[in-house]
């Protein structure tokens, strides 16, 4: 009987070392993640601590994280009313500028 690379069920036995290695996918989510209650920096500022105290969508360690965050980011004077001088008005009250 010939040399057969077939095993006794009738899988390749070497088909796992031609296969070149699986690609990495990369993919891209929307989201709707709200906005502040009022167009005021205090809103803002509960709103950013909400979300972005959340550590699923910054992925450092809590210990690191949470005094950058209270300590710089939101301390950190809002500028959305630099983006759109003429309404003031947070993101999702604007429909455009």
């Amino acid at each position: 009987r010939p040399p057969s690379d077939h095993s006794s069920r009738g899988t390749r036995l070497d088909s796992s070392i031609d296969a070149p290695p699986p690609t990495p996918s990369i993919g891209i989510l929307l989201a709707n993640v709200g906005s502040p209650e009022a167009p005021t920096p205090a809103a803002l500022r509960r709103y950013l601590a909400e979300f972005l105290g959340d550590p699923r969508i910054v992925e450092l360690p809590r210990w690191l994280w949470l005094p950058i965050l209270h300590g710089i980011v939101l301390r950190t004077r809002p500028r959305w009313r630099s983006r759109c001088r003429s309404t003031g008005k947070p993101p999702a009250a604007r429909t455009g500028c």
